[in-house]
């Protein structure tokens, strides 16, 4: 595989395990009531960061398929397809940013719904990326190009780790 990486070996990121053993908390070490913490202003205008991160994702895959300037109709097609959903995520993200930029303390009390709405149709959006992208690029960067191919894999991993199908039921109730 082709490596299109610039920076040092040591520049990348590596993630593992981290064992905590001479931790203690005991009830002084409280610092609020139950649900304390998702109820503070900006706890959920934060959770829309990971949205960002798998928009940013999406968005490095559809920047590397337009390089590549297929010339197939089909792949051209998906390219199309893809480069309308960088749009949508573009939209996505800016009203929300202006929602959070509004009411920073989440005085209208629409922060968690409207994270769940975000992190929802951001995770649609990049999955529809992944199905698109390799029918716009054929093997030429999934199976040749070591940088893509470790963003595609690692926007599949985090999507697939998300949990926000499951916080899809409390919209309802908050109407």
């Amino acid at each position: 595989m082709r490596d299109r990486r610039d920076a040092p070996e040591e520049a990348h990121d590596e993630s593992g395990a981290v064992a905590v053993d001479a931790a203690v908390a005991g009830a002084e070490s409280v610092i609020g009531d139950c649900g304390w913490y998702t109820r503070r202003a900006g706890f959920w205008n934060g959770t829309v960061d990971m949205a960002a991160c798998w928009a940013g994702g999406a968005i490095s895959l559809i920047d590397a398929a337009r390089e590549l300037r297929p010339a197939a109709r089909g792949a051209r097609e998906q390219l199309g397809a893809m480069e309308a959903v960088a749009w949508q995520l573009g939209v996505i993200l800016d009203q929300c940013g202006r929602e959070i930029d509004e009411d920073p303390e989440d005085l209208t009390r629409r922060a968690r719904v409207r994270s769940v709405v975000v992190r929802h149709l951001v995770e649609r959006a990049c999955t529809e990326v992944l199905e698109r992208f390799g029918r716009a690029t054929g093997d030429a960067l999934l199976a040749h190009d070591a940088v893509v191919a470790k963003q595609f894999a690692g926007l599949n991993l985090c999507l697939r780790q998300s949990r926000t199908d499951s916080e899809l039921e409390t919209i309802p109730e908050a109407h």
